[in-house]
């Protein structure tokens, strides 16, 4: 019985040696994934706080963007003000344009220089005023010696 219980501690010594190599490989093993989980753990870390940092840089952003829109906002509503301004200046404009046109149509009509009549007409009317100043001259001159006598012979 003696060589059973001896066949027995070294069959059992040396599955209680491989049992130890397992449990040493397996505390290797979980070891290694151990350390692993670890940098994993540092990397999800890091990545977690650049993630919040992005979020607080989002955050910002949308703020100035809120900002600016609301500010691009006030410059549209300006710009569509200041187009209707244009717009009512481009009439008036338009206007004025039509109102000097005609001032300057009235005024090359007041400075334009009357058509000359014809020499031979002034002439004609001249020579025809000229002879009835002289028709009437003296019948004038005939009546006022007519008148003159009148009284000379009713004075006698």
């Amino acid at each position: 019985m003696h060589e059973i219980l001896e066949k027995a501690e070294k069959e059992h010594g040396e599955e209680a040696k491989i049992l130890r190599e397992e449990v040493s490989s397996k505390a290797k093993e979980l070891a290694d994934k151990t350390r692993e989980s670890e940098e994993k753990s540092v990397l999800i870390d890091e990545s977690n706080k650049a993630l919040e940092e992005r979020d607080a840089l989002i955050k910002k952003l949308q703020k100035e963007l809120e900002g600016k829109s609301t500010l691009l906002d006030k410059a549209n509503e300006e710009l569509g003000n200041k187009d209707e301004q244009v717009k009512k200046i481009k009439i008036e404009l338009e206007n004025e344009k039509e109102k000097t046109k005609e001032l300057n149509r009235k005024l090359h009509f007041a400075i334009k220089d009357l058509p000359s009549l014809p020499k031979r007409e002034i002439k004609q009317l001249g020579a025809k005023i000229k002879s009835n100043f002289s028709q009437f001259a003296e019948k004038v001159k005939f009546q006022t010696r007519e008148m003159v006598a009148r009284i000379e012979i009713k004075t006698k």
